[in-house]
């Protein structure tokens, strides 16, 4: 059973790796996230503002200012990472 496997195993690899990029194989790779450990290094790398505050543009005045802060980050529906 074991060398059925490995068989089925190598045929498989073998298809995945002959394939070129104009195939177009998708393949999906689960990946669990820890977003609590996403929020921190968010805050403590890019919102390091006053508040968790990150100014994203501001005009040389000092008139118009676009400012994020407290960052959340968790999962959508639909399987994407929404920050």
């Amino acid at each position: 059973m074991k060398s059925g496997f490995c068989a089925g195993a190598a045929l498989l690899m073998c298809g995945v790796w002959g394939a070129s990029a104009a195939d177009g194989i998708a393949v999906n790779v689960p990946v669990a996230l820890d977003y609590a450990l996403i929020e921190q290094a968010l805050r403590e790398h890019l919102f390091s503002g006053d508040g968790a505050s990150l100014t994203v543009s501001q005009d040389a005045a000092g008139c118009n200012r676009v400012t994020a802060a407290a960052p959340r980050v968790a999962a959508s529906g639909d399987g994407r990472v929404a920050v």
